[in-house]
């Protein structure tokens, strides 16, 4: 299983939030946020083409609307995470409408969820 990660957080803060959790060395490629505003799209499909991915084999997880706008864009399967203490009912149906692949409302039932599959 090959993890990238896209974020619109600066490459030095992106790095200390992977460091303070872990996860730096399960992700092979980074795309960080742009000065010039939003770019998931393109930074989706840039890790896409540098690692020789199709968008049918990769899936997103964001936990914000904007990534599933994103993922869609890209062509990708979007996994939604909507477990943070911010997500309320609200913020929850908004995820719902715009109808990611999945919707996860807690880790636990994502890490069940890919339990098999990677």
């Amino acid at each position: 299983v090959f993890l990238g990660m896209v974020t619109g957080k600066a490459k030095a803060s992106a790095d200390i939030s992977m460091d303070q959790f872990g996860l730096t060395p399960y992700f092979r490629d980074f795309e960080y946020g742009w000065v010039h505003g939003p770019r998931k799209p393109e930074a989706i499909r840039a890790i896409l083409a540098r690692q020789g991915l199709s968008a049918a084999e990769t899936a997103y997880v964001g936990d914000a609307p904007s990534d599933i706008v994103a993922a869609r864009e890209a062509g990708v399967t979007m996994y939604s995470a909507a477990w943070a203490s911010t997500v309320d009912e609200a913020a929850r149906e908004e995820l719902r409408g715009l109808g990611p692949d999945e919707i996860f409302y807690s880790v636990a039932d994502f890490r069940e969820f890919l339990r098999g599959r990677v």
